[in-house]
């Protein structure tokens, strides 16, 4: 599926309007909050354009997403918490594929934050809304990391534990900077034959800065580019 990129000269706010408005990613992204966050990566990559991807097992310091579908466990209504798997080690839309035991938690830890769809403006443009939650502690697994993330008092927050609660929203994504990667092996093929096809794997991330949710319309993950706040959860 073909996203839109921007044209030379194009401005942000005419670039976004006609993102949004191209059938195929109506299409494709019926959620407007989803569209939207697909836009905005577009627009924020446009600088990358025409750098090669590189040769060698260390990826370029920019930030990446990517996303995961999975279902609530435990939620507790009365706390307003839920446990989630954020990661974990299938390949992505992109041939990609991140080892959970190379994941740094360090800089998420101390900011633990969950903000809708990338939104720093909020619910109808009030800051305070943008912030959905926290998480409550995170941790590795062999398959992937899991978190126990707890949402706010407010109603904006509130609405969205109930869709997740619900089963309506069903993803989560990381946001982080690549460290040390390298080519699949014959012998990790043979292992993880789901893994035909990727084209790297991640060892290590250096941190990882954002977590998000997000309506899903897919069973893999969807990876986008482009930069994102420090220590961040987003939800979308």
């Amino acid at each position: 599926m073909p996203i839109p990129k921007p044209s030379d000269g194009e401005s942000h706010e005419d670039f976004m309007g006609r993102c949004m408005a191209n059938p195929t990613m109506n299409s494709e992204f019926p959620d407007s909050g989803q569209r939207n966050a697909v836009c905005q990566s577009a627009w924020e990559s446009k600088d990358m354009a025409g750098i090669q991807e590189p040769t060698d097992i260390t990826e370029p310091k920019t930030m990446k997403r990517v996303s995961y579908t999975c279902k609530a466990d435990s939620i507790d209504r009365e706390e307003r918490t839920m446990v989630v798997k954020i990661s974990t080690d299938t390949a992505d839309r992109d041939s990609e594929v991140i080892l959970p035991k190379g994941i740094a938690l360090e800089n998420f830890k101390k900011n633990p934050v969950v903000l809708w769809s990338h939104d720093h403006g909020g619910f109808g443009g009030s800051p305070g809304e943008s912030v959905i939650g926290k998480a409550l502690w995170i941790k590795k697994q062999v398959d992937g990391v899991v978190a126990k993330v707890q949402f706010a008092a407010h109603e904006a927050a509130q609405r969205v534990f109930d869709l997740f609660a619900g089963g309506f929203l069903n993803a989560w994504s990381i946001g982080f900077i690549p460290g040390a990667s390298h080519e699949p092996t014959k012998n990790e093929l043979e292992k993880r034959p789901d893994w035909q096809g990727v084209r790297r794997i991640f060892d290590e991330t250096e941190r990882v800065n954002s977590f998000h949710t997000f309506l899903s319309r897919n069973n893999l993950r969807l990876k986008k580019r482009g930069e994102l706040g420090e220590n961040m959860l987003y939800s979308f």
